[in-house]
């Protein structure tokens, strides 16, 4: 398995040089979107993030709101990071004092269910790279998105599985907020127990639209985003 994913790897990755060649040669800081992207290459490798965009190995999972919350406003409490107040997918994040682009994100999901029983035996290492965070210069887009890989701890490079988990924030011309949820993973892990992956971040998914729907109501009965408010009211909230 090992060796067809660098296989696979190193075929795509003449495709995407091919490609630049052919582009203007500048190298983008952002999302297609606007949203600042980590440049680091040691941390986030963009080949396996464009190998992913394009894998059938299970079916993407996404979801679009529209949250009555002005992006601002919802951008500066998601840029704190505190996930577990507010999503019930997660139970414990540990980060560092100030969430900032490619830096690290560890967290313990609450789906753990499907997918522990399928990786392979450990230890594991399973790094989360904040890969892009931050919002358009004219504040028409923010993106807060972690990309991550699995793989054992004895042949790290062996990775097993490949995905991205992001929340794009999109402003409408009346004040609300588009609010997607993109999640999907990938490798020899996933193309052998797709239908179990699938499961996993369909229940990603739906705390993702149970999170939203309960920042909504704190925003609409009290004008803001109080992150001892939404602590208060959010956390495993029960649509």
């Amino acid at each position: 398995w090992g060796t067809s994913l660098m296989l696979r790897i190193a075929c795509f990755a003449v495709l995407v040089a091919a490609a630049v060649a052919m582009s203007t040669g500048t190298s983008s800081s952002s999302t297609g979107s606007g949203a600042p992207v980590c440049q680091n290459g040691a941390l986030f490798n963009k080949t396996l993030y464009a190998m992913l965009e394009h894998s059938d190995d299970m079916p993407l999972q996404k979801v679009t709101l529209k949250a009555a919350i002005p992006i601002d406003v919802l951008w500066a409490y998601l840029a704190l990071g505190d996930f577990v107040s507010w999503n019930p997918l997660f139970n414990a994040v540990t980060a560092p004092t100030s969430i900032e682009l490619c830096g690290p994100l560890t967290a313990s999901y609450s789906n753990g269910q499907f997918i522990v029983p399928i990786l392979p035996p450990g230890p594991l290492t399973a790094p989360h790279i904040i890969y892009t965070f931050g919002c358009a210069s004219d504040m028409s887009t923010c993106a807060f998105g972690w990309f991550f890989t699995i793989a054992q701890a004895a042949t790290p490079d062996a990775i097993e599985v490949y995905g991205r988990h992001t929340f794009t924030l999109d402003a409408r011309d009346d004040g609300t907020t588009d609010v997607t949820s993109w999640e999907r993973a990938a490798g020899p892990n996933v193309e052998a127990n797709s239908n179990l992956w699938a499961n996993a971040l369909q229940e990603s998914l739906v705390d993702a639209v149970t999170g939203v729907v309960c920042l909504e109501r704190v925003y609409q009965q009290s004008n803001g985003l109080d992150p001892d408010t939404v602590t208060a009211f959010c956390t495993h909230f029960d649509m």
